[in-house]
Formats: C-alpha cells, structure tokens, sequence
C-alpha cells in the first residue's frame, strides 16, 4: 500500500466532504406522500454547513481523516425507528417555519381549518414517533461518489496509456478502500440542544 501524505489525505477528505454536500442538496428524497416528489435535506442549510473535514495527526503520528457535523445528522442520514425518543418539539417549530408549512384539519362538521404551528409540530412530532423517518444513507451514497470519481479515470486517456493507468488505478482503487476502511475513522458530532 502507498503511504498517504497529509497533503493527499486533504484532498480526499475535501472530496468526500463534497460529496457529502452534494448529496444533502440532492433532490432525490421523497417527501412523506409520494404525489407530492421529492425535496433535498436542506431548510435552514445548518447540516449542510456543518459538513466539514480536515486531517488531524494520531497518537502514531499518522494522518487520519476527521468529519465534522450536527448531531442530528445521524437522524437524516439513517433514519428514525418508530416508538423512539420523540422530536423535539422546538426544531420542528423551527423546520416548519424554514419550509414555510401550513397545516390544516377538519372540524367536527367536516369543514376544514386553519392549524396553529404548534398543532402542526405536535401533528408531525406523532407521526414521526409512529411511523418513524425513513433512512437517507447520506454517507454512503457520498462515498460511493467518491469511488466513482476514480471509475472513468483510464477512459479519459489515450489508448496506448491505459494499461498503465489501469494497473496503477487497481493500486489506488486497494488504497482508496483501505483509506475508506482504516482512516475515515474518527468522527466529531456537534452538540446542540435541541434533544
């Protein structure tokens, strides 16, 4: 295996990282009714933003890869089971307001009215709590779009090049997986209050 120098280990790391962003702005997320298409993960772009990377020197003195995100990133990227802890009530007043939702309902005599965001936060808070939030797989969809960033490299050279160019991208293909397996290993969550 080659040894990666902090200076290569950066360029990965602000690839995945992109990769990453790419994928949160994706329009490739169904919204709760199908009818209605799909959407990205972006409201206020607080996940979105909070997606960073940067190479930090272990106790070996090796680099190693270091990602930084909000802690409800893991909700996003692999969902929420049903009857679990609930939403808090607060980021979903907040994610209401950003996506600009109006609720309503039927009254007792079936004529529909007006929710309050409460109501409508505390309609979406028990949803959730039943039905759960489906997965998005955030990670690793980005770091399959950073295998693939390598997959059409030999096609891109001349013919008499790519024998070369393909025994060497068999080489970095190893090395990327062994990057991916050994180094993208240490993660920091950010901490906010709202659970």
């Amino acid at each position: 295996m080659w040894e990666y120098s902090e200076e290569a280990l950066k360029i990965m790391v602000k690839l995945f990282v992109d990769k990453l962003r790419e994928r949160v702005a994706a329009k490739d997320y169904p919204y709760g009714n199908p009818e209605r298409g799909q959407s990205n993960k972006i409201a206020s772009g607080q996940l979105y933003n909070s997606i960073t990377g940067d190479v930090e020197i272990d106790e070996q003195g090796n680099p190693v890869a270091v990602l930084e995100y909000v802690d409800y990133f893991k909700f996003v990227n692999q969902g929420r089971q049903p009857y679990t802890k609930r939403v808090p009530l607060n980021a979903l007043l907040e994610w209401i307001d950003i996506r600009g939702l109006r609720g309503r309902n039927r009254d007792r005599r079936g004529r529909f009215r007006s929710m309050t965001n409460l109501e409508l936060a505390w309609a979406i808070q028990t949803n959730i709590f039943k039905y759960g939030i489906r997965p998005t797989d955030i990670y690793d969809r980005g770091l399959d779009d950073l295998e693939n960033i390598f997959a059409d490299f030999p096609n891109n050279l001349p013919s008499n090049l790519r024998g070369a160019a393909e025994n060497i991208l068999e080489e970095a293909a190893r090395d990327i997986a062994a990057f991916i397996d050994n180094q993208v290993i240490i993660e920091k969550i950010t901490i906010t209050d709202e659970e």
